[in-house]
């Protein structure tokens, strides 16, 4: 009996948050201005107001540059995902269940009031039983069910997008397929378990490596709701970045500003595995000296920055919900681009862009490699400092949208945090270049992975093989003027858009051919029809040919002025 009366009151529940999210979504015109990249305030009002799926899949979507506009990029950076505090009774209530365990037997001194509250949950101060502080991270009560009732409503409405006109998302991304990425996605944020593995990762690559440091987590204490950390102490860098505004750079900025640059660089090209949201919120600037806490009474080791001659700070990665992932393959087709960018070639630019893009729709290599080329040019006379690289950046994705290529989403995710990162790294020092930094990482990383002996094999072989073909070029020069000389030279020639002429071709032939089909119809219908007795079924059989005839007509007109619509929508 009890489950029949849920079932009703869920139905009810789903019902009536079907109609919120699609009065929302009218009132803000949300899936209008989406398919035409137009008001992302209105979007993102509309996002904060129907909680916090929507504001993960806004915040998912400001990290995709290759899907949505600059302007929706800045504008769904700004979501805020601050929410009202669960009261400490509920938190106890999911400890206790998570762990079926009373919550003074598992923590000492546990801090009712939460040090930070997000979309997804909130986190609160406590002490292990050996003494350690730790930072507990709980998933708001019903967060799972409301995000998996949200999904299911969505997975409905986002084949809209597909019907509206004027959409400049669907041009180059198939709605269907990113939002499949997204739920996946989302659906791994809510096991907490996920974030618990992306945290361990990470800390075996990056705690400890020169100043920065990374947290620890406890996997004893963790399940699919609760994520349990070492605590740790520090200033936000966007606080110290408020603090720091209107002063003069010292060696401290500049050496933080090159530290992050390089320890990203690490993340991405050596581990494979980079924090995808490295927002001044998510790192915090550690200024007080090594805490040795754990060692017990025991004589305190030598500090760290005596024996490595490091700073007396550190930096302190948080928050691995968003992690970013790249294969080898995708590692060193990224490498090579960032060479190309050194080295300002366009063509191994335009090349290394098609490795790490997905063609969607017609594309002329030439074409796209001319507008490279022009894009490209300017920057060759400005020194890497005076290079805008999230302006470029963006320019690119443009570029690609534009030739039907889609960024690997991975890449797309890779650039959007390393624009957060060249904010942060700007406003610690401005006259820092980002290329400039890693040009030496870019060294190291040829050095590292290029095979000198082998290259050198390859090009003497490639030189062996060119002194073997110049003798040759006299008498294969000699031979094509002689078949020009008997007229029997034959020569090839690469049609640009070849593909859209042979359309073009084929459907005026369609046309040519339904036209004489019609003619022969209406002459045969003219004849049949002037039989002396009209009421005969052979004047029948002429009448129904003109019925035909004319809806063939009208089918073909209005074809036609549907093609002409289409055509005038892509170009505007």
């Amino acid at each position: 009996m009890a489950k029949t009366q849920t079932a009703p009151k869920k139905r009810g529940q789903n019902t009536k948050r079907v109609q919120e999210i699609i009065s929302v979504i009218r009132r803000y015109d949300v899936l209008r201005n989406l398919g035409a990249q137009k008001n992302p305030q209105a979007v993102r009002t509309a996002f904060e107001t129907l909680g916090p799926t929507f504001i993960k899949i806004g915040q998912m979507l400001s990290t995709r540059p290759d899907i949505v506009s600059p302007a929706y990029v800045h504008e769904l950076s700004k979501l805020q995902d601050n929410v009202k505090a669960d009261d400490f009774a509920v938190i106890q209530k999911i400890i206790e269940t998570e762990f079926n365990q009373p919550l003074t037997e598992l923590f000492d001194d546990f801090e009712p009031t939460p040090i930070a509250s997000a979309s997804m949950g909130q986190v609160h101060r406590t002490k292990l039983k050996n003494g350690l502080q730790v930072a507990v991270k709980i998933q708001h009560p019903g967060i799972t069910d409301t995000v998996s009732r949200d999904l299911a409503i969505l997975s409905r409405l986002v084949r809209a997008i597909n019907w509206l006109p004027n959409n400049q998302v669907t041009q180059v991304v198939e709605p269907k397929e990113i939002f499949a990425q997204f739920k996946t996605a989302l659906e791994k944020e809510l096991d907490s378990r996920q974030e618990a593995e992306n945290n361990a990762h990470f800390y075996r690559l990056n705690h400890q490596v020169g100043i920065f440091e990374v947290p620890r987590v406890y996997p004893e204490y963790c399940t699919a709701k609760i994520v349990t950390t070492e605590y740790k102490a520090g200033e936000s860098l966007k606080r110290y970045l408020k603090k720091i505004e209107n002063k003069a750079v010292d060696a401290k900025r500049r050496y933080i500003a090159t530290a992050l640059v390089n320890n990203f660089m690490k993340q991405v090209f050596e581990d494979g595995f980079f924090h995808a949201d490295p927002h001044p919120g998510n790192i915090l600037l550690n200024e007080t000296a090594a805490d040795f806490s754990e060692f017990g009474n025991a004589a305190k080791p030598q500090a760290l920055n005596k024996t490595q001659k490091l700073p007396n700070y550190r930096l302190v990665y948080l928050d691995f919900g968003m992690m970013g992932t790249i294969d080898k393959t995708l590692v060193q087709n990224l490498a090579d681009v960032v060479i190309a960018v050194n080295s300002k070639n366009a063509d191994q630019i335009g090349q290394g862009l098609l490795n790490i893009c997905k063609v969607v729709g017609p594309l002329d290599k030439n074409k796209f490699f001319e507008a490279l080329s022009e894009f490209i040019g300017p920057y060759y006379n400005s020194g890497l400092g005076a290079i805008d690289l999230e302006a470029m950046g963006t320019q690119i994705i443009s570029l690609c949208k534009q030739n039907n290529l889609q960024m690997n989403p991975a890449v797309s995710l890779l650039m959007k945090a390393f624009g957060a990162l060249e904010g942060i790294v700007l406003q610690l020092d401005p006259d820092i270049s980002m290329l400039e930094v890693a040009r030496p990482f870019t060294r190291r990383y040829i050095v590292k992975n290029v095979n000198f002996r082998n290259e050198f094999e390859d090009r003497l072989l490639d030189a062996y093989q060119l002194s073997k073909d110049l003798p040759k070029i006299g008498s294969q020069l000699r031979a094509t003027l002689e078949l020009i000389a008997r007229g029997r030279l034959r020569v090839g020639i690469d049609l640009n858009h070849r593909d859209q002429v042979l359309d073009r071709i084929e459907a005026m032939v369609n046309k040519v051919v339904a036209g004489l089909i019609l003619a022969a119809l209406i002459v045969g219908s003219s004849m049949l029809v002037q039989q002396q007795d009209q009421h005969t079924w052979i004047a029948r059989l002429g009448i129904m040919g003109y019925i035909v005839a004319a809806a063939i007509i009208v089918i073909i007109l209005a074809s036609s002025l549907w093609q002409r619509f289409s055509r005038r929508h892509k170009k505007k």
